[in-house]
């Protein structure tokens, strides 16, 4: 050894060394490097999932108050013209609305007494002390109220509610109309979105800065406490962005985007901590360091990651703009488009056409068999109008059962000939499949109408439509109206 030594010049000795060093440092600073890339990757991707989530509970909240406050005034003005608690109660009780976020709708008096529903255990509560009932007996204005969450009276659940004042002929105070909505029905669409253990994600109100959903829960004393939180400073110089802050609910740092809900005295709010791109990055820090080895192997995994990300994108944009039970376009996605038709007709002189088709008797069917097997006919009816219209035609669902299909390039000839060929699909061959193996046939009545110079927006042009639907309803279902 002593001999080799001295054959090997230590300059050499120092090259090698040195090398191995080098090697060393490069490796190491290739390790950090790779590091921080993927630490501002999964951070940006999970900035961009949060802002896609927040956008999709934004629409999904909007829908579901949307929906309760005309649910209220539809009540509110039956009460008022039948002036019946009898008949307006049977009114509520066909109306057949989704329960799975909207509760019962109650009618209150100007004491504060439950009308409706006519319960023996409503008749011993009092609602004259609740906030709801205390703003709209002060506030003259038809406003919509949304009360923070607290224990219903009957129920003992936490939920907040959604209200709306009634006022006698002359103007004063006649009563309250409210629907309860649970917080835990939010909360469980926002976990389906949000599945990383400290994504959180926030219904408040503006206006009193308390809680109306939070997932994850919160305890049930914070409901009532106004959230202290970096969020306001924000808000009072634009209605939606982000910022970093420390949760007031659970004290995480975290990165939140936040967006107004419409017009609204809502706001949503959504965040990912640092602890989750951490855990993201440590499970792809091995692979990485394997693949530091090869350039060939960090191209495919960067293309991987990408790959990821563009289908990530793409399944945050179908939930924005799909229907999830039906698999068509959902109504905001609808409207959006009628919009751009309608203007598109305008400016090119071009034939637009409107359908607008309902189930009949879809009530019956869920009474009758179940909401499954009414998803089932839902699914029915998406599927032959999906499959019975043309590429450029775009089909959607609206709500409930009603669809809407809207066809470019279409007169009132093509669009009465399409839409007589579908009621007929649909009587003849339509079906779906009850639990117990038997068939369930069902059909629909239609409305369409042709764009005319008299309409001056697609609002208008739809409330057309909507109106040939209802006439053919009223004249004995399962027909063609046009409008």
């Amino acid at each position: 050894m002593g001999l080799f030594m001295k054959i090997l010049p230590s300059t050499k000795l120092a090259l090698l060394w040195g090398t191995v060093f080098l090697f060393a440092i490069c490796n190491a600073v290739g390790w950090f490097w790779l590091h921080n890339k993927t630490y501002d990757e999964e951070y940006l991707k999970s900035k961009n999932e949060v802002q896609m989530a927040n956008r999709a509970f934004v629409e999904h909240t909007e829908q579901i108050i949307n929906q309760a406050d005309t649910l209220l005034q539809a009540v509110r003005g039956y009460y008022l013209q039948s002036d019946s608690v009898r008949q307006s109660e049977d009114f509520i009780k066909g109306l057949g609305f989704d329960k799975k976020f909207i509760g019962d709708v109650y009618i209150i008096d100007s004491q504060g007494s439950i009308v409706i529903p006519t319960d023996e255990r409503n008749s011993i509560i009092s609602s004259k002390n609740r906030d709801y009932f205390l703003f709209h007996s002060s506030t003259p204005e038809d406003k919509i109220y949304i009360s923070p969450v607290g224990l219903g009276q009957i129920t003992k659940k936490e939920q907040f509610r959604v209200s709306r004042r009634i006022n006698r002929p002359d103007g004063s105070f006649g009563g309250v109309v409210m629907t309860p909505i649970e917080p835990k029905a939010f909360a469980n669409y926002y976990r389906r979105l949000l599945p990383n253990s400290d994504n959180a994600a926030v219904l408040v109100g503006t206006l009193d800065k308390k809680m109306r959903a939070r997932s994850p829960d919160p305890s049930s004393d914070l409901w009532q406490k106004p959230i202290n939180t970096e969020l306001w400073d924000f808000f009072a110089k634009s209605p939606s962005g982000a910022y970093r802050g420390i949760s007031g609910v659970d004290g995480i740092e975290r990165q939140f985007i936040y967006d107004r809900v419409s017009n609204l005295p809502l706001v949503i709010v959504t965040g990912f901590s640092d602890k989750d791109v951490e855990h993201s990055v440590a499970e792809k820090m091995p692979v990485m360091t394997l693949a530091a080895t090869s350039a060939t192997l960090i191209v495919v995994l960067l293309a991987a990651i990408l790959t990821v990300i563009e289908f990530q994108r793409q399944t945050m944009q179908k939930l924005a703009t799909m229907d999830a039970l039906t698999g068509i376009f959902n109504r905001r996605y609808l409207i959006s488009i009628g919009n751009h038709e309608f203007a598109r007709a305008r400016r090119y002189k071009t034939p637009l056409s409107l359908m607008m088709l309902d189930i009949d008797h879809f009530k019956v069917i869920n009474d009758t068999w179940g909401h499954p097997v009414g998803d089932r006919v839902l699914q029915a009816m998406a599927c032959v109008m999906t499959s019975t219209v043309r590429s450029q035609d775009v089909v959607g669902r609206l709500g409930g059962e009603e669809f809407l299909i809207i066809l470019p390039e279409t007169d009132t000839i093509k669009n009465k000939m399409i839409a007589e060929r579908i009621r007929s699909l649909i009587e003849e061959c339509s079906s779906a499949h009850a639990d117990d193996g038997s068939r369930i046939h069902f059909k629909v009545s239609v409305g369409i109408v042709t764009l005319t110079p008299e309409d001056p927006s697609f609002d208008s042009f739809l409330s057309r439509v909507d109106k040939a639907l209802y006439r053919a309803k009223e004249t004995g279902r399962n027909r063609v109206v046009e409008g």
